[in-house]
């Protein structure tokens, strides 16, 4: 009977111990450096210190997040606060090079006189659908005593978009300033754009500077 109990108490012992020493063996256990671990419940860590992860091993990433489907995300917060130093791949599963930006743009300060200004003709290359968003302005002189009507538009793949057509009028040794905006939905390829002037009297008005730019923004 005692060689029994002595035989029952030992294995209770060596049971616990392995159970002890089996990553995950049961809720409340220490983590298991090198070693895997796993549990079915969350896991909080409470610090007022906060978690510092120091990588040793070059090429190899000190966090490394691994969810169980791709349309799971990898992690939560619960701020919006800049996250300094902090670079992604895609943004909304877009790469940065297809994000609106800046992709045509003229400037001239001393435009010739009494010619209508017509600024190098921009192809833009698409590669997603999406949205041209087009504004160019031009300053206007009138040198001589009558005063007269001059336009602004944009020009898309050689003809011009008529609803972006300005009109000013320029009073006698008056300045004035034409500005136009306009919208233009892109496929995928090239696309053609210009910022022009029409209306210019040789006897009268000159374009002294002008600037257009335009952007493009993915569907």
């Amino acid at each position: 009977m005692r060689r029994t109990l002595t035989v029952l108490t030992l294995g209770l012992v060596l049971g616990a111990l392995l159970m002890a020493a089996l990553p995950g063996g049961a809720v409340g256990q220490s983590l298991l450096l090198g070693q895997r671990n796993s549990e079915r419940v969350v896991t909080r860590l409470d610090t007022k210190g906060g978690l510092r992860i120091d990588g040793k091993r070059a090429g190899s990433p000190p966090l490394i997040l691994n969810p169980i489907d791709w349309a799971t995300p990898p992690m939560e917060v619960n701020s919006n606060a800049k996250v300094v130093n902090l670079n992604a791949d895609l943004l909304d599963g877009r790469d940065s090079a297809s994000l609106r930006h800046l992709i045509a743009h003229d400037e001239e300060t001393n435009i010739a006189d009494n010619i209508n200004w017509s600024p190098s003709v921009r192809t833009i290359t698409t590669t997603v659908p999406g949205t041209l968003l087009m504004s160019g302005t031009v300053n206007f002189y009138n040198n001589k005593a009558t005063a007269d009507w001059v336009d602004c538009m944009f020009k898309v793949n050689g003809a011009v978009l008529d609803w972006t057509r300005m009109t000013v009028y320029v009073q006698p040794y008056q300045r004035a300033i034409c500005h136009s905006t306009g919208i233009w939905f892109v496929a995928t390829g090239d696309t053609t754009v210009q910022f022009i002037t029409a209306g210019l009297s040789v006897a009268s008005i000159e374009a002294d500077n002008g600037t257009w730019w335009v952007l493009f923004a993915p569907d």
